[in-house]
């Protein structure tokens, strides 16, 4: 495991604006990810779907939430690169920044334009061109 429940405590207090040791439902995401875990939206979704959205949710139900997302399989990179394939047009490792735009706002967890624009800053794009394995590299190295 690579947290301890202390850093999930370290990161409630963190996060508690009402100083009872817990965060408000929609704040599960941040906890989870300042304690190193990387949760997607639809598995915090899921996680937090039995919640209402006034809940506050404190060290007990957050280390089964934190212990769910550790155990879930890591993105694999291969798989990832042969999602990308189809947009390889030119079999030269590479996709079009308007198709990878359209696949990441149409496909899986659905960015939004200033969540793209995050993920695809200090990626260099060549003649309106992405290199799909450094694409793959830059958003996988947190």
């Amino acid at each position: 495991e690579m947290f301890t429940n202390d850093d999930i405590i370290e990161a409630i207090n963190f996060y508690d604006t009402a100083g009872d040791g817990k965060v408000g439902i929609k704040q599960v995401g941040l906890v989870l990810r300042a304690v190193g875990l990387v949760p997607t939206e639809s598995h915090l979704n899921k996680l937090t779907s039995s919640f209402n959205e006034e809940s506050r949710v404190g060290v007990e139900e957050l280390v089964p939430m934190a212990r769910e997302v550790a155990t879930t399989r890591p993105v694999n990179l291969d798989e990832l690169s042969m999602c990308l394939a189809p947009f390889d047009r030119e079999s030269n490792g590479q996709i079009t920044l308007s198709e990878l735009r359209h696949v990441l706002s149409h496909w899986g967890d659905k960015l939004n334009e200033k969540e793209m624009d995050v993920l695809l800053q200090g990626v260099d794009v060549v003649d309106g061109k992405v290199s799909i394995p450094i694409f793959i590299k830059h958003i996988t190295s947190y």
